[in-house]
């Protein structure tokens, strides 16, 4: 893996995370993963970089934060930047 992509992968999960807390109520992993229909220890491990998130669920993850998956990867990027 470049350092690009590891920054943008970890740049990604500090977003998520951001968004989640910013909701109100606050977003838990639990109720993120359950959203769109997936374990939390699942999505534990892609926010932790254990495992590439897909791109089915990089668009569900955005769309129930309030994003576009657009919007969700420009901030990665101006984060790993």
């Amino acid at each position: 893996m470049s350092k690009y992509e590891d920054a943008i992968l970890e740049a990604v999960a500090t977003v998520i995370n951001m968004e989640m807390a910013a909701q109100k109520p606050r977003m838990t992993q639990g109720k993120l993963a359950a959203a769109i229909g997936i374990h939390r220890e699942t999505l534990s491990k892609y926010l932790t970089g254990k495992r590439d998130i897909p791109m089915s669920v990089f668009v569900q993850i955005a769309e129930t934060l309030g994003l576009t998956a657009r919007e969700l990867m420009e901030r990665a990027e101006s984060r790993a930047r």
